[in-house]
């Protein structure tokens, strides 16, 4: 899938457009295109607390929309590619939009368990091993450490 960013000054203009078939996709808060779903005049993609949102373009006028609209949703995972260094100044300028602590909190970044993933299959593992472990309420910083207490009866896997 290819994207292009179109910066408009406003959601009602870009649904104007989304509408009209000047541009396919916009990503928005449902408070503002839910009349419109509900009406069938346009088709909506719910974030749930069943959905996963990774960001992987490494570029912020791509990827920043969409973690808007994920870190404001119930979803159970948002993360974005990028390093440690990107991902503070991401969230610096995420703030800028009015996040809360806690919704800026959720991002993961970079994405991914460390586990020295080089090639993208190996990214991929990584990043959907991060995701199962936060849909599973594991310590992120848990993972990966074996217990050397040799009466523990927990199952690793399950």
């Amino acid at each position: 899938i290819e994207f292009s960013l179109i910066p408009y000054k406003g959601g009602s203009l870009a649904l104007t457009d989304v509408m009209g078939g000047q541009i396919s996709a916009m990503m928005s808060v449902m408070s503002t295109s839910a009349p419109h779903v509900k009406a069938v005049r346009l088709v909506g993609l719910g974030i749930t607390r069943a959905t996963a949102v990774a960001l992987l373009t490494h570029d912020p006028k791509l990827d920043d929309p969409g973690l808007l609209v994920a870190l404001r949703s119930p979803a159970f995972y948002v993360g974005a590619l990028g390093s440690r260094g990107n991902t503070a100044t991401r969230k610096e300028r995420l703030a800028l939009f009015d996040l809360s602590p806690a919704e800026l909190e959720r991002l993961h970044g970079p994405v991914g368990l460390r586990i020295g993933s080089k090639t993208p299959p190996e990214i991929a593992v990584a990043i959907l091993a991060e995701m199962t472990a936060v849909r599973h309420g594991v310590a992120l910083e848990t993972v990966g450490i074996k217990s050397l207490d040799k009466t523990a009866t927990q199952v690793v896997c399950s």
